[in-house]
């Protein structure tokens, strides 16, 4: 069984290196998605989004993870072409599919709305 932190290291790596196949390996194919900008249900809208929100972004810098048996959360700066850079965090509690821990909800906030 892979740990979560393994699988949340890969998802922002296949994030950041445009690697949606491995992103879409990662996810459950009913994995749900809760941001500022969306709320998606199924693996492939999740994937899609992704790939329409890489063509703005530069970079992704991984502040801090943290993680233990069955949840992880990732605090992250998302840099774009268009706002520059935005703290992050993203929750991603991962379930069982086959073998495998996969993603089932995603959560991301900006920073500012965490406060």
């Amino acid at each position: 069984m892979t740990a979560p932190s393994t699988i949340a290291t890969t998802y922002i790596r296949a994030w950041i290196h445009k690697d949606f196949n491995t992103l879409r390996g990662l996810l459950a194919d009913d994995v749900t998605f809760s941001g500022p900008f969306a709320r998606l249900d199924n693996a492939d809208d999740c994937i899609k989004g992704l790939r329409q929100m890489s063509k703005i972004v530069t970079d992704i810098v991984v502040h801090e993870q943290l993680a233990d048996e069955t949840d992880v959360i990732t605090w992250f700066d998302l840099h774009t072409t268009v706002a520059g850079s935005s703290s992050h965090r993203q929750l991603e509690p991962c379930g069982r599919r086959q073998d495998h821990r996969h993603p089932r909800h995603i959560r991301s906030e900006a920073a500012a709305a965490a406060k």
